[in-house]
């Protein structure tokens, strides 16, 4: 153990991929902020030439990974997990599984970490039930890890794992003084959520309320919402939060906190969301956090009202208190 500190220590090992929010979960780690915790990404390919030949084969629609199996063993040497098998020291290993990367790790890769100086713990940021994660290979998994935690409670009922809230770095540098835009903001992937703001959109152009909707997809439309075709910066994100006066949350397959959730509580915006468990999570105000089914559900006075929001956030979603925690359960063997 380093002798620098009484901490035990611990490596995440993450995707890697550009404007990847679940690696962003943990950018104190990444950066080097957090006491003996360090984030190595799956693939440390800096040749661009490897790097573009690795993501075709392990491109998840195509499946070429397991039509040409054989090919893992060349990229093996570029694996953060062929890095992780080298620590002699006591180390807590978590593997921070988002949906759409699932297929970066195989049951072999798993087997390999399992060592008595290794407490292995899988991280799944996602729904385990949603459609782009593996559940049936991801699930079968669960035996070889010394702890599984996922961020959704009704996942963790089911499954009988841990549940733990997803880590939240950033910090409200926003300020208080900021000039309100619009009255409600949304940014995310469209799915199941595209119909419904649509229709929230339309009442809300009814009663000329100012609203600053962006939908990431394939869908294009000519109306008052934003399409986007790719992932944006995070950065764009927290301005978007700025300037508006209440953020929405319209969950998905997930019943557990979104990242709508902990800005809301983070930035001190008020939240407008469909997940009727909100009054479970921590920090839950119901003078700044309203519920609703339908459009019709809309306070409008509540909406309009521009206030002064302070849910007395202690920073206790941070990835240092995420990582304590993971040493406390350890450490305690519960």
């Amino acid at each position: 153990m380093d002798n620098k500190t009484n901490k035990k220590k611990v490596i995440i090992i993450g995707n890697g991929y550009k404007n990847s929010i679940s690696d962003d979960f943990f950018k104190d780690v990444i950066e080097g902020n957090c006491e003996n915790a360090y984030y190595y990404f799956f693939w440390e390919v800096k040749n661009p030439i490897i790097n573009f030949i690795r993501r075709i084969y392990f491109t998840k629609r195509w499946n070429i990974y397991k039509k040409i199996p054989w090919f893992v063993n060349f990229f093996k040497k570029y694996n953060a997990l062929e890095r992780v098998k080298k620590e002699e020291e006591d180390v807590i290993v978590i593997i921070n599984l988002a949906s759409q990367y699932s297929n970066l790790v195989t049951k072999e890769d798993i087997l390999g970490l399992k060592k008595n100086n290794v407490t292995l713990i899988l991280f799944c940021v996602d729904a385990i039930d949603s459609p782009q994660m593996n559940r049936g290979e991801v699930v079968s998994w669960f035996p070889l890890f010394d702890y599984v935690i996922c961020d959704n409670p009704e996942d963790a009922e089911h499954y009988g794992i841990y549940y733990h809230l997803d880590p939240y770095p950033w910090k409200n540098y926003v300020g208080e003084n900021n000039k309100i835009d619009n009255y409600l903001f949304f940014l995310g992937r469209g799915k199941d959520r595209t119909a419904y703001c649509r229709i929230l959109a339309d009442f809300l152009d009814e009663r000329k309320i100012e609203y600053d909707f962006s939908i990431i997809g394939n869908e294009k439309r000519s109306d008052g919402i934003k399409y986007l075709r790719k992932k944006v910066p995070y950065s764009k994100i927290i301005k978007g939060i700025s300037t508006t006066n209440c953020i929405l949350e319209v969950l998905s397959y997930n019943n557990g906190a979104s990242l709508r959730y902990f800005e809301a509580v983070v930035f001190n915006k008020k939240l407008l969301t469909t997940n009727k468990d909100v009054y479970k999570l921590p920090y839950y105000n119901p003078k700044y956090m309203k519920v609703i089914d339908k459009v019709n559900d809309i306070d409008l006075d509540w909406l309009r009202s521009i206030e002064t929001v302070d849910y007395g956030y202690k920073g206790d979603f941070s990835p240092e208190s995420f990582i304590n925690d993971i040493r406390k359960m350890v450490k305690e063997k519960r």
